[in-house]
């Protein structure tokens, strides 16, 4: 079944990266992404830890990781980072690393491709947007995957159970050459 996500994308950031951070999620706004922005939060009074946790795990389709050598050190952005890390997506790639140096991210492999900044935040925002279109097409298409495999047609000899209002009715499935279907054991012809 496919999950409805509060926010399309969350962005994880240090915050000595904060301006970069706030130009690609302008983008992002002006796309009408739904974005998990930290600035733009009302957080006064809540716990960040739980917060965190709820956004990064549970309420964002993507994680942009906009990596850099301030990102590694920063307590706030390791947390998300970890969080981000756990976080498993069976249909689609959960995080997106934007590289603003060639600072490595412990537990990330060396092999997952990486967004390069260019100081361009239209071109992180489009790529970002397209990775949101394909996760949400990627979703749609398993969940009607699913659905198509949880309506199993019946062979002869099944008996299926189907309720209609109050009343639940057997029906036992026998095709022959000149029936169609038996039901509480009378024959359609």
């Amino acid at each position: 079944m496919q999950k409805n996500y509060k926010y399309d994308i969350a962005l994880s950031f240090a915050t000595e990266d904060l301006s970069i951070a706030e130009s690609i999620y302008q983008e992002l706004k002006s796309l009408e992404i739904e974005c998990y922005y930290y600035p733009e939060q009302n957080n006064l009074g809540k716990d960040l830890l739980e917060e965190s946790w709820r956004v990064y795990r549970e309420e964002s389709l993507i994680v942009l990781m906009i990596v850099s050598e301030h990102y590694v050190r920063k307590k706030w952005s390791d947390l998300e980072r970890q969080i981000a890390q756990t976080t498993q997506r069976d249909d689609h790639s959960y995080i997106l690393p934007l590289r603003l140096d060639q600072t490595s991210v412990e537990g990330l492999s060396s092999n997952i491709i990486y967004l390069e900044w260019n100081n361009d935040p239209k071109e992180v925002a489009t790529q970002v947007a397209q990775a949101i279109i394909k996760s949400k097409l990627n979703a749609l298409h398993q969940s009607e995957e699913q659905k198509a495999a949880n309506e199993t047609p019946l062979s002869t000899g099944d008996t299926a159970q189907i309720e209609t209002g109050d009343v639940t009715n057997s029906i036992f499935v026998g095709i022959s050459k000149h029936s169609t279907i038996t039901q509480n054991g009378s024959k359609g012809k």
